[in-house]
């Protein structure tokens, strides 16, 4: 609150130190914040991160087999499948096509890797399972890339576990609702996982 002081006739309202303070205060963060704001060496993940997502249609009339499936994609990302579905969660070994597209139709997001890759980047990727219900981790043989991520019609690869654009695939389609079955269990059939 400001005091008065007496000057001769004329009041004059002067700032309290507890104003003083919270001004300078004030000021102080909005200076942060403008500097936080600003540019940096990794900017902030943004869908435009994704138009390296290929697009694939998937036929209409995919059916429940229980033969294997040759699919025009390496990892598949849809079409006929299995019709028990992958557990979801991480694997040390493959996973069969069949039940992981099954898990990519109740909104699963598959994360493949190549055998090869680093103990750090394995580990890296498996901690993005935790609190996801429908993501897949697993090596896959013979990927284009070091890792390749993969739902229901879409896939991106990537050459590293630090890669931004695999947070933005999570985000875009983890239980999508562009998957046939975006809320449908993903548990609680086929595998054990890590």
């Amino acid at each position: 609150m400001e005091t008065p002081r007496n000057s001769g006739r004329l009041w004059v309202m002067r700032p309290s130190r507890r104003h003083l303070l919270a001004a300078a205060l004030a000021s102080t963060c909005a200076a942060g914040l403008a500097a936080c704001s600003g540019s940096s060496s990794t900017p902030p993940t943004t869908r435009a991160d994704l138009g390296a997502v290929q697009r694939f249609e998937i036929p209409a009339g995919w059916r429940h087999v229980e033969t294997p499936v040759s699919y025009p994609q390496s990892p598949p990302v849809g079409g006929d499948h299995n019709g028990a579905w992958q557990n979801c969660g991480a694997y040390a070994e493959p996973v069969p096509n069949e039940f992981a597209v099954h898990s990519l139709e109740h909104g699963a997001v598959w994360i493949t890797h190549g055998p090869d890759l680093t103990v750090a980047e394995v580990t890296a990727l498996r901690s993005r399972t935790a609190g996801l219900s429908h993501l897949l981790i697993s090596p896959y043989e013979g990927l284009r890339s070091p890792i390749v991520l993969s739902a229901w019609g879409a896939q991106l690869a990537v050459d590293s576990a630090s890669d931004p654009r695999i947070d933005a695939f999570i985000s875009e389609f983890h239980r999508s609702a562009a998957s046939p079955e975006p809320n449908a269990a993903c548990s609680n059939a086929i595998g054990v996982p890590l």
